[in-house]
């Protein structure tokens, strides 16, 4: 009988992939099968969340109105020690593999818990990363997040936590795929250590470190060089039209990430304050003495390689930014934190109400002292010398943002929850010098189940 019962539990699941509801953002999921005599738990649903938002701005315009912001499927399975989990998105029109991943959980220790973790999944550097979509109490991440930290990626990882740390790193590769142009997938270090000085049924306190090295192996052949390039972007906290152009820097020649950020997280029955301040250097490399031999013959090319060096030269580029997130809870039981991912939970309880605010600052620029942008050539110009031969800067304009957020959210059961949020949005760029000031409003009903 029990067979007969989790077919038609798998065939439930293959069936409501249209409701999309998600299983592991409700305490209780709908739909599972438990034999405690075999230690088998099967659980499946999935997620919607839709999204209103009308956007003002100075020049620049915006596209204001709705959007399917996700919409997953998921399902997983338990069987004693063992723990698998696959996630998928089908929004926008799309079909996204999200999180697929196999974990062991070691039996427990008096000094705590250790799990083996291996497939795709998030990185584990950053803090807001780690926190589900649906357990955010933001519509969106902060954009310092999107713009200089990680999303998910295939590799294998060590947990280690109790009641007072959290030791969470491993090693990652490149891409997910091995479908790069040209080169070879390089691999990743990553790491995020909390420790919680006070940390009780009442009150949390905690206080972390990250860190993430990665190396850029692949790439596209151009003239039979091998050329390694990165993109990092951000859109402007929001989804319905996630426009990533304001804030975007394009960096030739990358050829390693170093990612270090601090975080702190104070909770209380009714109000919480995290942030995090994010660090990251891109450096890059090239192979000088091809790029030289390639350029000669050419109208401008340089006769010595030496001389070609100086008049191309090539740096580190360094970026950061931060956010500062506080919630108060206006009627609902508490606040709740998870030991085993250090994190804010979401809002679960029965007609709940919270206020939260934010303050998110994201630095893409690294602009030498004295160079000049000249908007008519989309190019900087080193030490204020305009002219076409050598016209060469190692400056980045990848944009100066500062997001200030005000939301109000509503939590009707814990399958059914309703955002609304307006943010102000102030923008220096050099590409955009008359686009400054940016008001959004918008709104999100989620169902999970």
């Amino acid at each position: 009988m029990k067979k007969y019962i989790l077919l038609i539990n798998i065939f439930v699941f293959l069936f409501i992939g249209t409701v999309n509801a998600q299983v592991e953002d409700v305490k209780d999921p709908l739909l599972q099968y438990k034999d405690a005599e075999k230690g088998l738990k099967f659980t499946a649903g999935g997620r919607l969340m839709a999204d209103m938002a009308y956007y003002n701005s100075d020049l620049t315009p915006m596209k204001s109105g709705a959007a399917i912001t996700d919409a997953r499927i998921r399902t997983s399975l338990t069987y004693n020690q063992l723990y698998f989990y696959a996630d998928f998105d089908f929004s926008k029109g799309s079909f996204k593999q999200k999180d697929l991943f196999v974990r062991y959980n070691f039996p427990n220790t008096e000094s705590g818990i250790h799990s083996l973790k291996a497939g795709y999944y998030g990185d584990p550097s950053n803090m807001s990363r780690s926190t589900s979509e649906y357990s955010y109490h933001f519509m969106n991440r902060p954009a310092t997040v999107y713009a200089l930290s990680y999303g998910r990626e295939l590799g294998v990882s060590y947990k280690y936590y109790n009641n007072s740390v959290l030791l969470d790193q491993g090693i990652f590769s490149e891409g997910e795929y091995n479908k790069q142009d040209a080169g070879n997938q390089s691999f990743t270090l990553s790491g995020r250590w909390v420790y919680r000085p006070i940390n009780d049924e009442n009150t949390t306190l905690h206080v972390g470190a990250s860190a993430r090295y990665g190396k850029l192996g692949t790439g596209e052949v151009v003239n039979n060089v091998l050329t390694r390039s990165q993109t990092l972007e951000s859109d402007m906290q929001t989804g319905v039209d996630p426009t990533a152009r304001f804030l975007h820097a394009e960096l030739p020649w990358a050829s390693a990430n170093l990612n270090l950020g601090v975080e702190a997280l104070v909770r209380t029955d009714k109000f919480f304050a995290r942030g995090e301040y994010l660090h990251r250097t891109v450096y890059k490399s090239r192979p000088d003495e091809d790029l030289f031999i390639n350029q000669l013959g050419g109208v401008w090319s340089w006769t010595t390689l030496d001389s070609w060096r100086n008049g191309n030269p090539i740096r580190s580029s360094k970026f950061n930014g931060g956010y500062v997130e506080l919630g108060y809870l206006l009627k609902g039981d508490k606040y709740t934190y998870d030991n085993e991912y250090g994190l804010l939970k979401g809002m679960d309880d029965n007609n709940s109400w919270e206020v939260v605010a934010r303050y998110s600052y994201t630095n893409m620029n690294d602009i030498n002292d004295g160079d000049t942008f000249l908007i008519g050539r989309q190019q900087f110009y080193p030490n204020g010398v305009i002219n076409d031969y050598p016209a060469v800067s190692t400056s980045v304009g990848g944009g100066r943002m500062h997001i200030a957020s005000i939301g109000l959210n509503y939590t009707l059961n814990q399958y059914v929850k309703i955002m609304g949020e307006y943010q102000y949005t102030n923008l220096s760029s050099v590409y955009y010098p008359l686009d400054k000031n940016f008001h959004t409003l918008q709104m999100r009903l989620m169902f999970s189940f």
